[in-house]
């Protein structure tokens, strides 16, 4: 899961979210160290900064879909959009600033081609640490097995899900792993060597292994 994170983040376009409260955003140096129990578990309201990073040496018109979801049920709570957006080459470009979200809240932004709406980048951001966040009980995740690709859907938001063949003797690469599914968006991940009627093991954060 490690390397197909830093596959994503390390792609030539790709997404960045931050997560922060306003008190400890507002520091210029790192926060003194507490002797107490190691996290504070009252209710927050956080702010996410996100941004878009063109690796390339050709500037892009893209739009960019921003969506807030409940982790709990995947209620949609907000969702914004920035259409026909232009990232100029080798660059990173601050696409928001001081977006409210509360502990109960998922952020997941979509990058698509202006042209062909196809998706380029996705990145997500969660409450943190994810041992006291509800998630939801039943997801409904679907994943449907195609030649060479699957397609994966959900109702709510799923963190870190894995797909493997079973049995794992198949010689079949997955393009992507681990990933983030959220309601509303189909997530296609390529695997050369799949078959239709092959068998996948999935899980995620919080599933039943």
């Amino acid at each position: 899961m490690a390397y197909f994170n830093t596959m994503r983040d390390s792609a030539p376009f790709a997404l960045g979210i931050s997560r922060s409260t306003p008190e400890l955003k507002k520091l210029k140096s790192p926060p003194p160290q507490i002797l107490a129990p190691p996290h504070d578990l009252v209710p927050k309201t956080y702010v996410c900064d996100l941004w878009a990073v063109n690796g390339t040496l050709d500037n892009a018109q893209v739009k960019i879909e921003i969506r807030l979801y409940d982790i709990a049920t995947g209620v949609l709570c907000d969702e914004k959009s920035l259409d026909s957006l232009s990232l100029l080459s080798n660059r990173t470009t601050e696409l928001m600033e001081d977006l409210s979200v509360d502990d109960k809240t998922a952020v997941q932004a979509i990058m698509r081609d202006t042209h062909n709406g196809h998706v380029i980048a996705r990145a997500s951001d969660w409450p943190q640490p994810l041992k006291y966040v509800t998630l939801c009980t039943s997801p409904d995740v679907d994943v449907s097995v195609l030649d060479d690709k699957l397609e994966i859907r959900a109702r709510a938001p799923v963190k870190g899900l894995v797909v493997s063949v079973v049995p794992d003797d198949r010689d079949v690469d997955f393009e992507d792993n681990g990933v983030d599914v959220f309601p509303d968006d189909v997530y296609t991940i390529l695997a050369p060597g799949l078959k239709k009627d092959d068998k996948v093991d999935v899980r995620y954060y919080g599933s039943d292994f």
